[in-house]
């Protein structure tokens, strides 16, 4: 992929991110984000969208967050945002789904793996899905 093509899928991807958003709002009949998006929830999932399914715990995503972004996240900050993320009763944006690890009995081992949205979105994110509105973003760019 050239480096303008790269960047086309980046917007693609936060473009879908941001539909996924609107959806919730109008089925939900509920404003997400007042002030636009929480950028924190989208390098979480991009993190997520990135990781090996084996290795997505909390504690995990949680080390890569810090890691690759030089700021760290907490472990209620990220409970949050994953909840936020999540397709549990309380969760908003049904993109992950949680898992539990049979082997340890420690809430920092919970894991979550991709629901069949987050992996619709993962797909856009690693540039293996066009979608239409990477046609319009390139127009919109002259491209």
């Amino acid at each position: 992929m050239s480096p303008t093509e790269n960047v086309v899928v980046s917007l693609a991807f936060d473009r879908a991110f941001e539909e996924v958003v609107k959806s919730v709002e109008q089925a939900s009949n509920e404003t997400l984000h007042a002030t636009g998006m929480r950028e924190h929830f989208k390098l979480v999932f991009k993190i997520i969208c990135i990781t090996k399914d084996e290795h997505l715990s909390m504690e995990n995503i949680r080390k890569k967050y810090d890691e690759i972004f030089i700021k760290s996240i907490s472990t209620s900050a990220l409970s949050r945002t994953l909840l936020y993320l999540s397709d549990h009763k309380r969760g908003k944006l049904g993109l992950i789904t949680y898992t539990d690890n049979p082997f340890v009995d420690d809430e920092r081992s919970k894991g979550v793996s991709l629901t069949r949205r987050g992996k619709r979105l993962q797909e856009i994110f690693l540039g293996k899905t066009a979608t239409t509105s990477s046609t319009k973003i390139k127009n919109q760019i002259n491209v």
